[in-house]
């Protein structure tokens, strides 16, 4: 059996990959926007998701995915957007070696 996967490409990786498939599917309010007016967007989204007819179209739609909210959704777009700069200064080298893209 193989060692666990691990270094910067690993980082890049997983960052990458909560970008595109858990991160691009979010409803993300301004920031400050009141406690109050958060508390309803995620209680109204907790109904959707749980709301069997929408269950039914989303699988057609976005696919099958699990929902996250407030708190938990914060640390999953924290995952796809917040890199150490060793990471972001790997994913520019790689991206201009492979792609010839540069990435200011």
């Amino acid at each position: 059996m193989g060692k666990k996967p691990e270094g910067l490409q690993v980082e890049a990786y997983k960052n990458f990959s909560h970008m595109n498939v858990t991160a691009k599917k979010a409803f993300v309010l301004p920031a400050g926007t009141p406690d109050e007016i958060v508390d309803v967007w995620v209680e109204a989204a907790k109904k959707t998701f749980n709301d069997p007819d929408f269950k039914r179209k989303a699988v057609t739609i976005v696919g099958v995915y699990p929902a996250y909210f407030g708190k938990d959704a914060k640390a999953i777009l924290n995952m796809a957007t917040d890199m150490r700069p060793e990471v972001k200064k790997w994913i520019k080298g790689f991206l201009k070696d492979r792609f010839d893209v540069i990435v200011k």
